[in-house]
């Protein structure tokens, strides 16, 4: 049990660790007494699926997933491996309920015509042999205005894609240049829009950053002028991680990030759209999250989820596991022969629970049902003093409905904080021993 002044000694550790969001762990390498080779879906027959197509058409330097400068040979050669690893997964498991099928990456839409409809086939695939979907069960996939054409929106919505999330970013011709994006015209972004609606795609996202250095407020509301123009049905706000590998993140800090999402959280809300502060996601629409189906199981019930592809990201309640080539940082798809779990980890319960915690927090809230199922034990005993804390000091409260506990605005600003607070002891301890180290 944890006591008032330990919680606020790894509270502080976590606050100062830039490193420290809702990417859990934090420290792999503590990982490693978990490595296994058992199947950690061999008894989950409910899951989210998620393809990842890990090329672009540019590789922005903010950006910290795995990708690579598209290459049309590649690209066939990188399908046939996707095709690969879903079908040895589907011939040896059942799928008796999806909750959610998303396809992102990279960018999915940068792939050539003929390649893209083989995308399209593969997650027919899947859909057809999930024995039923969730009510709500809405597919998404994600795209770049640059490389959307009036085919592929055709083709999607063909498909039954009812989502499309489309990355916008910024609006600031200084920090596009400067981060190697492009966002093309605007007469073309109203024109990929329009075709949009028109095709059939009734849940149009746009991806927006917050916390660059040198994002100004003008920025911010010149990038509101835009979604105002485009009127997407939903919004998503993407937090600039900071990252190692690029000086111009030097200047990230937490505040920078708080400020910067309440800018767009007040401008977001007058707008019309719905949220609660905390939360990346917006909607037009009251009463939703303003995400895909397979993101709000994995995120708001701790659902379990496979990923298929370079890097993919698995879960299930036995375990945690990462595809080929994680963090990969070369600028081409490296030389690889097939697509399999790399890292493959068997957890206890309260590594699995931290997990769920830490994604969860992306919707600035988590809920106790999800970690009762997890932990199977009352969280609020299982996690007393952690519980107490926040709520006797404003950072988070316990909703009308029982079940879910959300961050307050207090809260938010130390949301990565918080989540330390629900590590396993074993990462809380490489924290603080981090913090305590002489070059701190």
């Amino acid at each position: 049990m944890m006591t008032e002044t330990e919680i606020k000694k790894l509270m502080a550790a976590a606050d100062r660790n830039l490193l420290v969001n809702t990417s859990y762990p934090v420290y792999p390498e503590g990982f490693a007494c978990y490595r296994s080779t058992k199947d950690l879906f061999q008894d989950t027959d409910a899951l989210g699926v998620y393809l990842h197509v890990p090329f672009c058409p540019q590789r922005c330097s903010f950006c910290e997933y795995t990708r690579f400068l598209h290459n049309g040979d590649e690209e066939t050669y990188y399908l046939s491996l996707l095709e690969e690893q879903v079908q040895t997964f589907l011939s040896s498991h059942r799928i008796r309920l999806l909750y959610g099928l998303d396809i992102g990456g990279g960018t999915p839409t940068v792939l050539s015509d003929d390649a893209f409809d083989r995308l399209m086939i593969l997650k027919d695939r899947i859909c057809q042999l999930a024995e039923t979907t969730v009510p709500g069960f809405r597919k998404s996939i994600e795209g770049s205005f640059t490389t959307l054409t009036d085919r592929k929106l055709e083709t999607m919505a063909a498909h039954g894609f009812h989502r499309l999330s489309v990355g916008l970013q910024i609006c600031s011709e200084v920090l596009l240049e400067r981060t190697g994006r492009d966002n093309g015209s605007m007469e073309h972004m109203l024109h990929v829009r329009q075709m949009a609606a028109s095709s059939g795609i009734c849940r149009f996202n746009v991806d927006l950053m917050y916390g660059l250095p040198d994002l100004t407020e003008q920025d911010i509301s010149r990038t509101i002028s835009v979604i105002t123009l485009l009127f997407p049905d939903e919004v998503t706000l993407y937090e600039t991680r900071f990252n190692q590998n690029f000086q111009s993140h030097a200047g990230i800090t937490r505040d920078l990030q708080y400020t910067q999402y309440s800018q767009y959280f007040d401008l977001l809300t007058k707008a019309g759209y719905h949220s609660v502060f905390g939360r990346n996601t917006f909607s037009r629409f009251p009463g939703e999250m303003g995400m895909s189906s397979y993101l709000e199981s994995r995120m708001l019930d701790g659902i379990a989820y496979k990923g298929f592809g370079i890097s993919a990201q698995s879960m299930s309640p036995l375990g945690l596991s990462y595809g080929t080539c994680k963090d990969a940082s070369v600028a081409r798809m490296p030389g690889i022969r097939a697509l399999y779990e790399e890292y493959n980890y068997a957890l206890p319960p309260e590594e699995i629970a931290a997990k769920y915690v830490s994604i969860a927090l992306y919707s600035g809230s988590f809920r106790l049902s999800a970690l009762q199922r997890i932990l199977k034990a009352d969280p609020l005993r299982f996690y007393d003093p952690q519980f107490s804390f926040l709520f006797d000091h404003d950072l988070a409260k316990e909703c009308k409905d029982g079940d879910t506990v959300l961050l307050t605005r207090t809260g938010f600003r130390y949301y990565g904080a918080v989540g330390a607070l629900f590590w396993s002891k074993d990462q809380k301890k490489r924290l603080l021993e981090e913090m305590e180290s002489p070059k701190n």
